[in-house]
């Protein structure tokens, strides 16, 4: 996953080269110590608006807060730091929010009746995804997943283990714990 970050120093520094009339490998050399800070750049630009949509303006800046404000995640991050703990901190966060955000394996009935429902009920009802919309959450995390696992596998295979846990928990009860 190295190669991700030599990509962004990579292009960072051409453009940086290109503008200032340095060589390529002095825009490089001043480019490399941001990569990481454009990585968590992007992930915010891309991420942050996803789960605004998803969980609402509150949970979303929640989320860009903790990416910024939680120093030893933001540790990862930080200029001059060129290793991808970062992103092998954020994957499996993203991707269980993925897997929250496709409702966590419930499903909106589609031939429940809404008018029938509680008012206490209605707004979960409402905000459980449809089959479809469920697939396509699920199909993020599964990539997510998978990039965290190629990069470290520690990292993802302690969140795919809590998953199943919680999973096999919540159908179960406690009389399965």
């Amino acid at each position: 996953m190295e190669f991700l970050i030599t990509l962004a120093v990579d292009i960072a520094g051409v453009d940086y080269g290109k503008s200032t009339g340095l060589p390529t490998a002095l825009g490089i050399a001043w480019a490399a110590p941001w990569a990481n800070t454009l990585v968590l750049a992007v992930v915010m630009a891309l991420f942050v608006p996803v789960m605004a949509r998803r969980f609402g303006g509150w949970a979303a800046a929640l989320l860009a807060l903790g990416f910024v404000a939680v120093y030893p995640y933001y540790e990862f991050f930080i200029v001059g730091y060129l290793y991808m703990h970062g992103l092998t901190a954020t994957l499996p966060l993203l991707s269980v929010m993925c897997l929250v955000g496709g409702g966590g394996g419930w499903l909106r009935a589609p031939v429940a009746n809404p008018g029938r429902l509680s008012p206490e009920e209605r707004p979960l009802w409402s905000w459980l995804p449809e089959r479809a919309q469920a697939r396509r959450w699920f199909i993020v995390s599964a990539l997510l997943s998978g990039v965290c696992l190629w990069i470290s596998p520690g990292y993802e295979l302690f969140m795919l283990l809590g998953w199943a846990w919680a999973q096999r928990w919540a159908r179960a009860g406690w009389a399965a714990i």
